[in-house]
Formats: C-alpha cells, sequence, structure tokens
C-alpha cells in the first residue's frame, strides 16, 4: 500500500525466491516492510536499496545471519524503512533461526515490534490485529507467574464486557504477552522467556516501546477498537516519572492523555 504526506499508511511484503546452484532447491526470504519516508518518490528509492541489499545478501552474506541483517539495511538512513517481519527457509537457510533475526531487528531500531505465535513463528502484527481489540500484558516472565495469568483473566473479563455494545465477536479479541528490549538487551534470555510462554499457548509481542502511550499510538494504527493495556505495580514508577516526557510539549500531562 503506497502513501503520501496525507495518508502516510505505507507497508507491504517483499521477498526474493532463489537457487545455490542449476537446479537445486528453492530458498525464500520474505520480509513484511514499512516505508517511512514523507513522498512516494524516496518510498520507491528506498524499496529499490532494500530489493537489491536483500538480493546480493542472499547470495554473499547468508553464511552469518547478523551479518546478513546488517547488510540489509547498507545505503539506507536510519528511520527510512522498518522491518516488522522476517522469515527465512530453504536448506542453505536452515542455520537462520527467524526468532533470533526478528529480536535483533528491534534491538536494531529497524523495527518498532515484531510478533510470535504460539508456535514461536513470527506473525505480521498488522493481519494480527486489524480492528481487533487487543489485550496486551506488560512483564518480564522470569517466570510466567499465577500473579500474570490472574491479571490476565480479569483483564480479559473486562475487555469482554466493553466490546458488548460493539458487537465484536470473541474471536475479534487478541491477546498478546510483551517484552519491552533496549539496545543491550540478551537476545538469548528473549528467547528462553518465548519458548516458556509458547509452551503455555500465548502469544508473545517484542517490542521497543520504554512508553505505554508509545505502545498504545503504534496499535491505533491498525485498530480503533478497545485496548487494555496492563502492568504490575513495578511499572508505575516509570509512569509517573516526567524526565520520560521532555520531548512532548505537554510533558507529563500530554503523555498521560495518549
Amino acid at each position: 500500500a503506497t502513501g503520501s504526506a496525507e495518508t502516510p499508511k505505507c507497508h507491504g511484503c517483499m521477498g526474493v525466491r532463489f537457487q545455490t546452484k542449476p537446479g537445486g532447491p528453492a530458498h525464500d526470504i520474505i520480509l513484511h516492510v514499512r516505508m517511512m519516508d514523507r513522498y512516494r518518490l524516496q518510498q520507491q528509492e528506498s524499496l529499490g536499496v532494500l530489493g537489491t541489499n536483500l538480493i546480493h545478501s542472499a547470495f554473499y552474506h547468508r553464511k552469518n545471519q547478523e551479518e546478513f541483517v546488517h547488510r540489509l539495511v547498507d545505503n539506507l538512513k536510519k528511520g527510512q524503512i522498518l522491518i516488522d517481519y522476517f522469515e527465512a527457509s530453504g536448506p542453505e537457510l536452515e542455520h537462520f533461526d527467524n526468532r533470533r533475526i526478528n529480536l535483533l531487528l528491534v534491538k536494531m531500531g529497524l523495527s518498532e515490534a515484531v510478533l510470535f505465535g504460539s508456535d514461536q513463528k513470527p506473525q505480521v502484527i498488522a493481519d494480527e490485529v486489524f480492528q481487533k481489540a487487543l489485550l496486551i500484558q506488560r512483564g518480564h516472565y522470569r517466570p510466567m507467574t499465577t500473579s500474570h495469568q490472574d491479571m490476565m483473566k480479569k483483564g480479559l473479563e473486562q475487555l469482554k464486557s466493553d466490546i458488548k455494545s460493539l458487537k465484536l465477536k470473541p474471536h475479534d479479541v487478541v491477546t498478546f504477552n510483551e517484552i519491552e528490549i533496549s539496545n543491550t538487551t540478551d537476545l538469548d534470555d528473549i528467547i528462553m522467556r518465548i519458548e516458556m510462554l509458547s509452551l503455555m499457548g500465548l502469544r508473545v509481542l517484542v517490542t521497543h516501546f520504554p512508553l505505554y502511550y508509545q505502545m498504545k499510538s503504534f496499535f491505533r494504527r491498525y485498530t480503533q477498537n478497545p485496548m487494555i493495556l496492563m502492568m504490575s505495580a513495578s511499572h508505575l514508577d516509570r509512569i509517573f516519572n516526567p524526565e520520560h516526557y521532555k520531548n512532548l510539549e505537554g510533558g507529563i500531562f500530554e503523555g498521560l492523555g495518549k
């Protein structure tokens, strides 16, 4: 979907299917991309660079998955492209851990958030949350406790009550367990937590949003239905710390209002 300065909703899938030798098996790499440039010509140029990098990396940098990710954004400025879904498959890409690569995209600032299903496979966030009612619980999950489960149960009851008047059906309610990561996060630790939560049949959202209003703004691109963001008491200090809202004209009042 292309966009303009007036309607900056620009996203789409791109990928490459290739063989490493004549007559050999096919290998696939698929991305879901959001274009952040203001004008269509800029978006077109950015996609062209990304596509060229994708093809070049598939043939010359597939031995190392971290190098592959870094090479994807060669000659792109920070913030031009966001990649919120990555999936690679094929005999010579078996060493690619799609979980780690998606997490690396968030850690590097190339994605704001990535989503993993209960099978630990990455999912396209826009497809999963479009016009859904959302229940998102932020936590460290070291480990998942009965308190987490009780909070999620109560939140789900409240959300179902809120959507009755909107004539939404049960399958229109989506729940996520969210983990925030930073530039210094140990990805092995995050993967262990994803594995633990997936064994409980839960979907895991991993984001780079230190503040809740940033997460809310992100999901409002895809749905206007009710949204509940749940947290433990340990997060209250961060929410009411005015230092976190210095970049907003209205300070903490604007941040809380969002």
